[in-house]
């Protein structure tokens, strides 16, 4: 019987299979789904949205649990915003383990251990959004910082409002009480606000907001 042909692979063929091998293990970003935060600790449970493949199934990763959330935070100042269970979030993995870090805040420690993008050093950004959740109501005209139904509009003016009102209709319900209020003040009847006056905080109003 002739002898069967073993398949002799080409050195590119090789090279590829092992770049594959080897990227197959590495950690760079990865999409996310919050399932729990916790605001004491600015961490999160996630739950990664891509499946890994075994033999022939596709099987849902373990939850990424104590992945620190970034926000835009410094030491004297900063933003909060809520997150909740269902927000999406951009996980990125650190070349190294984070663990000592972490712990201590050390600027100058050791990692903890020698593993490199691993998916144990994943660190949170909350506010992607894919194509089915985008924001219905974003604006490239003006910064607006928002939650629920009250928001904060920045352009040339500035705009607060909630569903209730905006701050320019409960400012003018004030200049127009001391409006009415004219004329009626003090024994004497001397103006309590004068005319004038009421007429410049308007035009004060007015510069600042819409």
């Amino acid at each position: 019987m002739p002898k069967e042909l073993i398949y002799q692979p080409e050195l590119p063929d090789v090279l590829d299979a092992l770049k594959q091998n080897i990227l197959y293990g590495f950690n760079s970003q990865k999409i996310g789904i919050i399932e729990k935060f916790d605001a004491a600790t600015m961490t999160a449970s996630i739950q990664l949205v891509d499946k890994v493949s075994q033999g022939d199934n596709s099987v849902t990763r373990a939850l990424l649990v104590n992945c620190p959330v970034e926000m835009p935070i410094a030491a004297q100042g900063g933003l909060t915003i809520p997150i909740v269970q269902g927000d999406s979030c951009l996980v990125s993995f650190n070349d190294t383990d984070i663990d000592n870090w972490y712990s201590t805040g050390s600027t100058d420690s050791e990692p903890n251990t020698l593993r490199m993008h691993n998916i144990n050093d994943g660190i949170a950004r909350v506010g992607i959004k894919s194509k089915a959740n985008v924001l219905t109501d974003y604006s490239a005209e003006h910064t607006k910082l928002s939650y629920i139904e009250t928001s904060l509009i920045l352009d040339s003016l500035v705009e607060l409002k909630n569903s209730q009102t905006d701050l320019k209709t409960v400012l003018g319900k004030v200049t127009d009480a001391f409006t009415a209020l004219v004329g009626q003040g003090g024994a004497t009847g001397t103006p309590i606000v004068l005319p004038t006056e009421i007429a410049a905080i308007t035009t004060e109003i007015n510069k600042l907001l819409k």
